[in-house]
């Protein structure tokens, strides 16, 4: 077990399972207060905040904006100041206007996220900020006839540069909000491939001053069953964003405890035969119960396709070899890739998607896309980039959540990479959660949803 320490928040990662959350509620047992169906995440009510003047000194340029109370104008504008080039010293003072947006941190709700008090100052914080799919209904009216049978344009899907071309934000639009973000002190991380979003880390004490909020520590319900609660940033008060900003993006997506930092311990012990006990089911019978072994009977395996696992974290080596040998299965390694900070742990879920994965298909190539923890800053980055690289035929996903607790605009930007992700042809996959619920991202109609079965087979799959 490993822990580092983020500013007066202690994150807890541990070597064989992690308590942060990797699958749905396994209870359906939890408090959701009804007049909160979103969990009160979506933040939209309240009045403006009083603007104040501001200098903020960036690595690069100190730029000076300032606003006057005085001088705001009967609509809210403001006049504005810039001492410096750069696209935001052209936005004029009507565009500046704090303006209420709904945003995708949650909010205390009873039995899910328990408030523990504002988030000290000096903590840090990592977040996403989104955009929109341009010409998304002329996107989804494409995507409809790639999928019909009887369109003239059936299976006809989009390369990744057609789709950049005809419906990627605009790169000024990117650019534009990168700026913003580092003119607030909050440091450009990472950048998305297909421009859906941004990732940017700071102190909460600047996170505060540029959204006009108050981030909270809330404790939230763990979703792996038996596994303590953790900590995570909340808020109570509703979000604005300059209206330049809410004009080009679909807002703030997630705000986070930063990622554990350290380096991934070696593994331990050796590869072995180890048959499961009784009741157990091998893939063998997996594959009959759902017909996959009459591919095999033809002579296909998989060879040929590419399946993209949604990685927290990443997987033991040795844990996949043992599941192979165990069940007379040859095949390489899976090809890792880092999303955004690197992996410092190994979480069970990932492992057991990358054995099942790799074994039903096992002539299949399989790539891992490994975000460092599985909170909601790593599961949607890693979700869309995996989908934006458009390199594989599958993506498969099980960190789900159940979507009365997850907040509208993060599954909103779900839906927005998964309508990606089927216009490119590929197959998303996610699980259907324990939860007996709607989870996300299998609620966008671009991702197939799979569960929701018991299966009890003969021992030959019949």
């Amino acid at each position: 077990m490993t822990e580092s320490s983020t500013g007066g928040i202690t994150a807890t990662t541990t070597e064989a399972s992690s308590t942060l959350p990797t699958t749905t509620f396994d209870s359906q047992t939890d408090t959701v207060d009804p007049s909160h169906p979103d969990s009160g995440v979506t933040h939209t009510t309240g009045d403006p905040p009083t603007t104040t003047a501001v200098t903020v000194s960036t690595t690069d340029v100190t730029t000076t904006t300032t606003v006057d109370p005085s001088t705001t104008t009967g609509d809210g504008s403001t006049t504005a100041t810039c001492d410096t080039d750069g696209p935001l010293c052209d936005i004029p003072p009507e565009e500046q206007v704090p303006t209420e947006k709904p945003d995708g941190l949650p909010s205390p709700l009873p039995g899910v996220y328990d408030d523990q008090g504002e988030a000290p100052l000096d903590n840090q914080v990592r977040g996403l900020i989104g955009f929109p799919t341009r010409s998304f209904g002329t996107l989804e009216g494409k995507v409809a006839a790639m999928y019909d049978p009887n369109s003239p344009s059936f299976g006809e899907y989009l390369t990744v540069a057609e789709w950049m071309a005809a419906h990627a934000p605009t790169q000024a639009d990117y650019d534009l909000i990168k700026e913003w973000l580092e003119f607030r002190n909050l440091a450009v991380t990472f950048d998305s491939s297909n421009r859906l979003v941004v990732a940017f880390k700071g102190s909460v004490k600047d996170f505060n001053d540029t959204f006009k909020t108050t981030l909270h520590i809330c404790l939230r319900k763990n979703p792996q069953q038996g596994n303590p609660p953790f900590e995570v940033y909340c808020t109570v008060d509703s979000f604005t964003l300059p209206k330049f900003v809410a004009d080009r993006t679909t807002g703030l997506l997630t705000a986070d405890l930063p990622a554990a930092t350290g380096s991934l311990p070696g593994e331990a012990g050796a590869v072995i035969n180890d048959p499961p006990g009784p009741g157990a089911l091998d893939p063998k019978e997996v594959a009959a119960a759902y017909e996959v072994d009459d591919l095999y009977a033809v002579g296909f395996n998989g060879q040929g396709i590419k399946i993209g696992v949604i990685a927290a974290a990443t997987y033991h080596s040795k844990d996949l070899q043992t599941f192979w040998k165990t069940f007379g299965i040859t095949r390489a390694l899976p090809k890792r890739k880092q999303m955004m900070e690197p992996v410092v742990t190994r979480i069970t879920e990932t492992i057991l998607d990358v054995q099942w994965s790799s074994s039903i298909a096992p002539g299949a190539e399989i790539i891992t896309y490994e975000g460092p923890d599985s909170r909601n800053t790593s599961l949607l980055y890693g979700f869309n980039e995996a989908i934006a690289l458009g390199e594989v035929q599958v993506l498969t996903d099980s960190f789900a959540h159940r979507e009365d607790s997850e907040p509208l605009p993060l599954r909103h930007q779900y839906n927005h990479a998964a309508l990606m992700g089927a216009s490119l042809g590929i197959t998303v996959i996610s699980a259907s959660g324990d939860s007996a619920r709607p989870d996300i991202p299998c609620t966008s109609p671009y991702v197939v949803c799979v569960g929701g079965t018991d299966l009890l087979t003969n021992g030959n799959g019949g």
